[in-house]
């Protein structure tokens, strides 16, 4: 309201005039509050506004700009000092943004890198665009520090579990069993690639087959089958089976899956390949089999040899005690000679069990060789063609000449009598070198060293399985009755063994057969070990000690001794043998002592003998040939060796050689 005085009429008058404010009021109440509200919502949405002039760079900023810089309102901003808050890397951006805004009026809209004058580090989206018509560049300016950090931590979490799921992968496709996820109808929902090498098939011929389909080529699950075992009742399973389908030896292991609320939703299958793994161990067994049958080989040779010991020896008593002309001289001498043809088939059997006497010399293989296939080449069948591969240089080896002989001979014949109709039959000879690597890794013990292999192969009817795993055991064969004594290839097996070889066989039914055995090629340092030659009978005089546990074999060692002209005392076992010389050890001239005897063995016996006097000597017998319990009494100082059953001739030498 406004009042003045004017002149009406001739008076004055006052003049009051009034004016209606109220919607002036309400108009600047409601721009109050619309700035109060942008200055909230700013704040809230933490956006701000910006302006400069193009021309001075002269910068005006809303109060939500100011608190985003951390400055207070009397920071006076400029463009240039506004570029300075971003981060070396972001800087760049937002000066060409804004230069083309200038020079062509692009608009932009960044994220960007952002420092305040404390020293915080912030992301900010700045947008802006022209207004040449004035001269300006305006926009806005947000702080998006919270989003973009979740964004980040967002990213980082997906690139972990791309990593994670990733190196889970990997991982899966590297382990060496076949391994395969299941739901609970038997269908694969996933698969590693070891499955996918197993099955010979690829990720989507496997994915939702079912198992048994993949595996076993059936239509339902197999009776037996870990997976129905393992959906039945909640609980792992596993099962070893031979797979035709596959032709592996599989271990199969199937373990339920459950959810966060044990509910059942498949299974883990998991296929591992034991074929390897359950030949090795076949090999294994059967060569402790084998080794077991040569202990019992070489315990029942050992007997019989005593046995024959006892025929012989009374035939050889017999013969001596009659006339030259005398009609039961031939049934004498055919006693005799039979015991040593029995002699023969223990000697056999002891080369089995790796116990029987052999001479060690160097020996050339390939000589051996070819003496033994001009021998074949006379009696086998001429459509049977015979090659020499010889690829040894040298070919020499540290073994017993007849014993390699006869072993070439019997896998010779053997050979023969595989090509009814003719064939080829090889024999071959290379070098090899077997590392620890090699050898830590067969099933039964090999050293590492260099080795001569002699290979003997045929185009041969060949053998199945079964017949191979009892192939070098004593008495088996396939021939006719009357044919074979089974005897060969054990005594291969022997002979191998005894020279700390090894023997390997190759055959299919149909195809032939191949055998490899490998023996330590010699150094040349070693050097033969040669017996003595025996020539005549000798008799001779003094006073012997006899010491054998069998009776019987004790009465022929009197008989023999007495009718070579010597006094003779006989012990039946070890004790009795010491306690009988550490009473007579003056009055005594030999002993002969047999070396497997019960309470005390020959050598613990032999060993208390040179404590009580070391000037006699000792001749070591034994139903076992040469083996190296024998060579451990030679090398202690035994001075000489008689393997049973031996002639009286052959005691008489061997006697007298000793006792000079």
């Amino acid at each position: 309201m406004h009042t003045a005085t004017i002149e009406w009429e001739g008076e004055d008058c006052d003049l009051i005039s009034t004016r209606n404010i109220m919607e002036g009021k309400y108009a600047e109440e409601a721009q109050k509050k619309n700035a109060r509200l942008l200055r909230d919502t700013s704040e809230t949405a933490k956006i701000g506004g910006w302006e400069f002039d193009v021309e001075t760079l002269e910068q005006v900023w809303t109060e939500e700009v100011y608190r985003i810089h951390e400055v207070d309102m009397t920071y006076k901003p400029t463009v240039r000092k506004g570029m300075n808050f971003y981060t070396p890397a972001s800087r760049p951006i937002i000066e060409q943004a804004v230069q083309r805004a200038i020079e062509h009026g692009d608009p932009f809209d960044l994220e960007l890198e952002f420092i305040t004058v404390k020293g915080n580090l912030r992301w900010v989206r700045v947008a802006g665009k022209a207004d040449r018509e004035h001269g300006k560049i305006f926009g806005t300016f947000q702080d998006i520090t919270e989003r973009k950090q979740t964004e980040i931590a967002l990213h980082e979490s997906e690139e972990r579990y791309r990593r994670i799921t990733k190196d889970w992968q990997e991982t899966f496709d590297t382990i060496n069993e076949a391994i395969t996820i299941h739901d609970t109808d038997f269908n694969v929902v996933r698969a590693n690639k070891t499955s996918e090498i197993m099955l010979g098939k690829n990720a989507r011929e496997i994915l939702s087959a079912k198992c048994f389909s993949l595996y076993h080529d059936k239509k339902c699950p197999l009776q037996g089958c870990p997976c129905a075992e393992s959906l039945k009742t909640g609980k792992p399973s596993t099962v070893e089976l031979f797979e035709p389908h596959l032709n592996k030896f599989l271990e199969i292991k199937a373990l339920p899956r459950f959810d966060e609320k044990n509910n059942m939703t498949g299974l883990v299958h998991i296929v591992r390949d034991i074929s390897e793994i359950t030949k090795l161990t076949d090999q294994f067994h059967q060569a402790q089999k084998m080794e077991a049958i040569g202990q019992l080989a070489g315990g029942v040779a050992h007997d019989f040899n005593n046995l024959l010991m006892i025929i012989s020896g009374y035939g050889d008593l017999i013969k001596s005690g009659l006339p030259e002309d005398n009609g039961l001289q031939k049934f004498a001498q055919q006693i005799v000679e039979t015991s040593l043809k029995g002699g023969q088939l223990t000697r056999k059997l002891l080369a089995f069990a790796r116990k029987g006497k052999y001479v060690t010399t160097m020996v050339d293989v390939h000589g051996v060789m070819d003496s033994v296939i001009d021998l074949l080449r006379h009696s086998i069948d001429r459509r049977i063609n015979i090659e020499r591969k010889y690829r040894a240089e040298p070919s020499i080896v540290i073994a017993d000449a007849y014993q390699l002989e006869n072993a070439l001979l019997n896998l010779g014949i053997n050979s023969r009598d595989a090509m009814p109709d003719g064939g080829v039959l090889t024999f071959e000879t290379d070098h090899v070198s077997l590392d620890a690597a090699y050898c830590r890794r067969q099933p039964v013990e090999r050293i590492p060293g260099n080795y001569l292999r002699i290979c003997v192969s045929d185009s041969g009817t060949g053998m199945d399985e079964e017949t191979q795993k009892h192939l070098f055991e004593p008495f088996f064969t396939t021939k006719e009755a009357g044919k074979g004594t089974g005897l060969g290839l054990a005594g291969v097996y022997g002979f191998v063994k005894q020279n700390n070889g090894f023997i390997n066989v190759y055959s299919v039914a149909g195809k032939g057969t191949t055998i490899k055995f490998h023996l330590p090629a010699a150094v040349k340092t070693e050097i033969a070990v040669k017996t003595p030659v025996i020539v005549e009978t000798v008799k001779g005089h003094g006073h012997i000690l006899f010491v054998d546990d069998e009776p019987a074999l004790r009465k022929i060692g009197f008989l023999f001794l007495t009718e070579l002209g010597y006094r003779v005392t006989c012990c039946g076992d070890g004790a009795e043998a010491i306690e009988y010389f550490g009473e007579n050890w003056r009055d005594v001239d030999l002993i002969i002592l047999d070396m497997i005897m019960p309470k005390m063995d020959g050598l613990d016996c032999y060993n208390r003998i040179k404590e009580i006097s070391n000037t006699v000597p000792v001749l070591a017998t034994s139903g076992f040939g040469m083996n190296t319990e024998i060579r451990n009494i030679v090398d202690a100082g035994v001075k000489g060796f008689l393997q049973k059953p031996f002639q009286m001739e052959k005691l008489a030498k061997v006697i007298s050689d000793t006792m000079g």
